[in-house]
């Protein structure tokens, strides 16, 4: 009787870092016929093996970025906004492989300038590859790697970008604001003794510098309330 055990293998992954600058007011990329702001995510995966011989390895990586706030999407996802995606990919071992994945933001955002949260998780489904070695044909067909679960196959990080803002030089927004409601209904009379609805319609212009964390509060009379904002 012979007793085989499976190849266990690790997978390291890092990212390049990258200067990265975000300036809304200028489109640096095209895509799908639309000027946007883009930067590049390059995550590099290095393949050892921790027990066996796995010259190569065929692997499973997911990569999100920014999930909840959603500022930013993936460059072969425009249409639909997807901050995530997978990719299957295949290392040899010993050696560093890196891909690139194309990013824009979504809208400009001058209210928040927090970095991108970034994480990529490596898995291997048993059907992607199994390892073909002269004694599968001995002992009864080819086992398939595993990744080493003592080490961590998941990587976070904090993509922190330089954010151009148009401040001026001693870099503190102080913009001005001109600001115009203008009422939506079948009339300028509103009577609240009988039940109506009507539209409020706020325009904010923004002129000289940029604002940030700019909020909008609306006082409304008793007996009104907000039906959808």
């Amino acid at each position: 009787m012979s007793i085989r055990s499976s190849p266990i293998v690790s997978v390291e992954v890092e990212l390049l870092e990258t200067d990265l600058t975000i300036n809304y007011a200028e489109k640096n990329c095209i895509i799908n016929n639309i000027e946007l702001v883009c930067f590049n995510i390059t995550p590099c995966f290095t393949l050892t093996t921790v027990h066996g011989n796995v010259p190569n390895f065929k692997f499973k990586y997911s990569l999100s970025v920014d999930p909840v706030t959603r500022r930013v999407g993936l460059a072969d996802n425009l249409e639909s906004n997807v901050v995530t995606r997978e990719v299957v990919l295949s290392v040899n071992s010993g050696s560093r492989t890196c891909t690139n994945t194309s990013t824009y933001v979504l809208q400009p955002d001058f209210s928040n300038t927090d970095p991108f949260p970034l994480s990529i998780s490596v898995s291997n489904p048993n059907t992607l590859l199994p390892l073909v070695t002269p004694e599968d044909t001995q002992y009864g067909g080819p086992l398939h790697p595993i990744l080493n679960q003592k080490e961590s196959n998941n990587f976070e990080k904090q993509i922190v970008p330089e954010f151009v803002l148009n401040c001026g030089s001693d870099r503190v927004c102080d913009p001005e604001y001109e600001i115009d409601v203008e009422l939506i209904g079948e009339t300028d009379t509103v009577p609240l003794a009988a039940a109506y609805t009507f539209g409020v319609q706020v325009m904010l212009n923004v002129t000289e510098e940029d604002s940030l964390a700019l909020s909008l509060v609306a006082l409304i009379p008793p007996g009104i309330q907000f039906a959808s904002s």
